[in-house]
């Protein structure tokens, strides 16, 4: 028994795409029965075979363009972006991660302020409401020491001594709470918190504190929130302070998201949600410490 090998070539015309599509190349072995010449083999099989693959092509073409037409439908209507955020329209090859490190905030964030159920799929065309408020600038200190502190002079209770130096984990944790923060108060139409420094330190060195001395808005002396920024050099008519105490599951920014916004999803009379909707409170620090067994300790103190 003969064998006959046929290579088919199938160009872009044959494909139909109106393209420069790749060649295709197809190798079949035909084994002729006895008393059957090549030719008529050919005849027989490859004649089919073109048939074939030129159906397949032509099926896949037609899928192919049925899908086009049907994610050209797919335009959102106009965005109705809150007050304080901006659309932006998702072109192709863009993820929600990608969005977000280019607006300066976290994937997660991002997904919360939109109500994405699936953050792993956004469609080309689909419109993202964008907060306008982003993190801290890269150029401000994190961790500022409360005024006086370098003299001597500094009125904060530190029996613990001074916290830490920031960590990289601690300082992401800050910036995406001070984003999260921000875009939740930009989907009730509310302006943006403005970031302070001073507080920020107060509210650093409060959480080293309370994981010596206990979860407490007054340890380790007794002072309430308003009278500890008051003696970091913040004049306000009105002040207010969000302590949380988070486990990192099953990531640490996962458990920090989870509890601040649960503190956000109160009833409209628990002081955590006053303190973030709040109109007369502008500015805010967000100090975060994570202990040596990964659970974060963080604090945000707000001042008008």
């Amino acid at each position: 028994m003969s064998v006959l090998s046929i290579l088919l070539f199938l160009l872009p015309d044959l494909l139909k795409t109106g393209g420069a599509a790749p060649r295709t190349v197809f190798a079949l072995e035909l084994y002729p029965e006895a008393g059957r010449s090549a030719p008529v083999a050919q005849a027989e099989f490859v004649a089919p075979m073109l048939d074939l693959v030129r159906e397949q092509s032509m099926v896949s073409f037609r899928r192919e363009m049925l899908l086009l037409a049907h994610a050209s439908t797919q335009r959102s209507a106009p965005s109705s972006c809150a007050r304080g955020s901006h659309p932006y329209v998702v072109v192709a090859g863009d993820t929600l991660s990608a969005v977000a490190a280019r607006s300066g905030t976290t994937w997660m964030a991002l997904a919360s302020f939109n109500h994405l159920p699936d953050p792993n799929l956004l469609q080309v065309n689909q419109v993202l409401c964008i907060p306008d408020s982003g993190v801290p600038p890269a150029s401000v200190d994190l961790h500022p020491q409360p005024p006086g502190w370098a003299s001597g002079a500094s009125t904060a209770a530190a029996p613990y001594g001074p916290p830490p130096l920031v960590t990289v984990e601690e300082r992401d944790l800050t910036q995406q709470l001070f984003a999260l923060i921000n875009q939740d108060r930009a989907v009730r139409s509310l302006y943006p918190f403005a970031w302070n420094a001073t507080l920020a330190g107060g509210a650093r060195l409060h959480a080293w504190n309370m994981y010596h001395c206990g979860f407490s808005h007054s340890c380790p002396d007794g002072l309430a929130p308003c009278q500890r920024i008051a003696a970091e050099g913040i004049r306000y008519s009105d002040c207010g302070e969000n302590i949380a105490y988070a486990g990192p599951y099953p990531t640490a920014w996962a458990g920090v998201y989870k509890i601040q916004e649960s503190m956000i999803e109160e009833p409209p009379t628990g002081w955590h949600r006053i303190h973030l909707t709040s109109t007369t409170l502008q500015r805010i620090g967000i100090g975060v410490y994570v202990d040596p067994t990964g659970y974060i300790w963080f604090v945000e103190d707000m001042a008008s």
